[in-house]
């Protein structure tokens, strides 16, 4: 029998350390920045859905820990609102179902959505 992703993918999972601030969608990033008029960091204006997409995930050419930690000022800057914070953790529960996952254990720092 060979294991296939598609096999793993749908084995139940547990996460016991996903961050809830590295873990936004890229569309939901645009969305909350275009709604609440949100300057992402390292963009001028409003970025594409491909440009938030590069930034925010980490790459092959990652070679430091600042390089790696910039996509979390990406997703911090729409993470300052009681209402964007609850449908980012929504929509972080919903992925971790769709992935499979039957216990996750989300993590965040409250003293870093304190800007509003």
């Amino acid at each position: 029998m060979s294991t296939t992703l598609e096999t793993l993918v749908k084995l139940p999972k547990v996460d016991l350390h996903r961050h809830l601030d590295g873990s936004v969608r890229p569309q939901t990033i645009l969305d909350l920045a275009t709604e609440g008029g949100i300057q992402l960091p390292g963009f001028e204006g409003l970025p594409s859905l491909a440009a938030v997409e590069s930034d925010y995930y980490v790459s092959d050419e990652c070679t430091s820990l600042l390089d790696y930690l910039r996509g979390f000022d990406i997703s911090l800057a729409v993470m300052q609102s009681v209402p964007n914070l609850v449908r980012i953790t929504k929509e972080v529960v919903e992925d971790a179902h769709r992935d499979g996952v039957v216990y996750v254990e989300i993590r965040f720092g409250p003293q870093l959505h304190t800007r509003e």
